[in-house]
């Protein structure tokens, strides 16, 4: 213990020892850089006092560098002015050397169109062969000159299109004035029109002339249609005098085709046209006639109406028939079509002594009634009415029995007449 006890003494001391040799060479480095320090600092108290030595030197000579300065100012400063008033210059010399540029190339432009306006001058040679007009001024500046010579000649082009475009509106009317000399086509124009008012008078007179037939042969077709509608009237009363099947009437209806007749009927009442005026109505009309002359280039009377019948049944009902090839029964359109055209035959008769024979055949198929009534009606009218059926009927005058001889031919004689009579109808006594 004793021995360890001082080893360990002389271990703390040894530590000790290296303790303040480790400290003292810390604090070596720490003096070290101090004596650094200072030694900076001294140098900058040297340098310090070395200027401001000099400062006390120079503070002598102060009054004269002010003015050296002073002066130096003044010369700077008119020198700037100087070069202040140099780069305004140069800015109003470039903005004029600009100008200038840009009025060379307009000036530049300028004489290249005018170069390429007067080389246009070239090739344009004036039209009519007329000399140039006494009281004409040209400018004196070539530009102006080149310019009214061009606009000059537009305007003779100009005229010359109008002029053609206006001659050649004349037609063939104009023509035989065609010529090489203007003059001599203008003065022969105006000749022409001088004499226009007399020539416009008769186109005038013919132009009405023309209208007034045009409404006179329109009148004349709704005319036709007006007879066509009293000769209705006229059979209906005839028809009204005779029995058809079991109808109570009978009343035949002529029906306008309205597109066609309103047409018609405009153009027969146009309004007095002048030749020179508006001529809109008249141009409407024609181009709807000439719509229609291109479907159908002729209308017939028969086109411009249908016949119908109306007719009223034994019940009294009241049934149209737009159309006259249908009425009711079979037997009854034939028996209303005989009537018809008896009663049409009978009115172009002029004489009232003539009588025309028509045949009727299969006669059987009509009833009794049908029968009478039509053989009545031709009777009474003045026709012939030659039948034929394959039995008898009593209605006719006179029947005939045709039979084949020996030949196989069929000959009508007298010998196979065979006369009937009507029987008279009872007479009924009033009470």
């Amino acid at each position: 213990m004793e021995t360890l006890e001082k080893e360990l003494d002389r271990e703390k001391k040894n530590v000790e020892r290296l303790r303040a040799l480790l400290e003292a060479v810390t604090q070596r480095e720490t003096i070290a850089k101090i004596v650094h320090d200072l030694k900076a600092k001294k140098a900058a108290q040297v340098e310090k006092l070395a200027a401001y030595n000099q400062y006390v030197v120079a503070s002598a000579q102060e009054s004269e560098w002010r003015k050296s300065v002073e002066t130096l100012g003044a010369a700077i400063q008119a020198a700037q002015t100087e070069i202040d008033g140099l780069d305004a210059n140069l800015e109003t010399t470039r903005g004029e050397l600009l100008t200038l540029n840009g009025r060379k190339a307009s000036t530049e432009s300028q004489y290249a169109a005018v170069l390429k306006r007067y080389e246009e001058c070239h090739g344009k040679i004036a039209i009519f062969n007329v000399a140039p007009r006494a009281d004409a001024e040209i400018p004196e500046d070539f530009d102006s000159a080149v310019s009214f010579y061009l606009n000059e000649f537009q305007r003779q082009l100009d005229l010359t299109r109008d002029f053609q475009s206006a001659f050649s509106g004349l037609g063939v009317f104009a023509d035989r004035y065609k010529s090489n000399d203007e003059i001599k086509m203008i003065r022969d124009l105006e000749q022409e029109l001088d004499a226009l008012p007399k020539r416009e008078e008769a186109l005038e007179l013919r132009w009405k002339g023309h209208i007034h037939g045009l409404k006179g042969r329109f009148q004349e077709v709704l005319n036709d249609l007006r007879l066509v509608e009293n000769a209705k009237n006229k059979l209906n009363g005839e028809f009204a005098r005779v029995s058809i099947s079991d109808l109570k009437a009978v009343k035949l209806t002529v029906e306008r085709q309205a597109d066609e007749v309103s047409l018609i009927e405009r153009l027969a009442s146009l309004d007095e046209l002048k030749l020179m005026g508006d001529t809109a109505p008249l141009d409407k009309i024609v181009e709807r006639v000439r719509r229609k002359m291109s479907q159908n280039p002729v209308t017939h009377i028969a086109d411009l109406f249908a016949l119908g019948v109306t007719v009223t049944r034994a019940d009294g009902t009241v049934k149209k028939h737009p159309d006259i090839h249908q009425v009711e029964s079979d037997g009854t359109t034939v028996t209303i079509k005989v009537l018809f055209n008896l009663l049409v035959l009978k009115s172009l008769l002029h004489k009232e002594d003539v009588a025309v024979p028509f045949f009727l055949d299969e006669i059987e198929r009509l009833d009794t009634a049908n029968r009478g009534a039509i053989i009545r009606t031709a009777k009474e009218l003045g026709f012939i009415a030659i039948t034929a059926a394959p039995s008898a009927v009593g209605e006719v005058d006179s029947c005939y029995f045709l039979e084949p001889d020996e030949r196989g031919r069929i000959a009508l004689t007298d010998a196979q007449k065979l006369s009937l009579k009507s029987k008279p109808e009872p007479r009924v006594r009033e009470s």
